[in-house]
């Protein structure tokens, strides 16, 4: 599990090394901007895994129908993932409301296309 941890965290850093290159903070508006930028990154990140641990989930107790075990455990795992899921979009929420707040612009936060 040690393992496992510095995994994620040197991920995490290696994701955010192109920011901290190209940030050229030079007012408060320009922090907030990266600061969304990272949040947009990572929050991508973690739906998929939030996804890929809903459908684990789905799969171990559709799978194992014969053991109640392996069944509460699917269980557990949607049920994580669904919270999971609910805490990025209240935080998905929260960053849309810093963009419009500081007008920053609608460019640097994932949009569904209009038709």
């Amino acid at each position: 599990m040690k393992k496992n941890k510095y995994f994620f965290f040197g991920t995490f850093i290696a994701m955010m090394i192109p920011h901290a290159a190209f940030a050229a903070i030079a007012t408060f508006r320009d922090l907030i901007q990266q600061f969304i930028l990272i949040m947009g990154n990572t929050m991508s990140l973690l739906f998929a895994f939030a996804f890929a641990g809903f459908f684990w989930g789905v799969f171990s107790f559709v799978l194992n129908g014969d053991d109640e075990k392996k069944r509460s455990e699917g269980k557990k795992w949607m049920m994580w993932s669904i919270i999971a899921l609910f805490v990025m979009l209240t935080v998905w929420g929260i960053v849309g409301v810093l963009v419009n707040s500081f007008d920053i612009g609608t460019n640097v936060i994932p949009q569904l296309p209009h038709a």
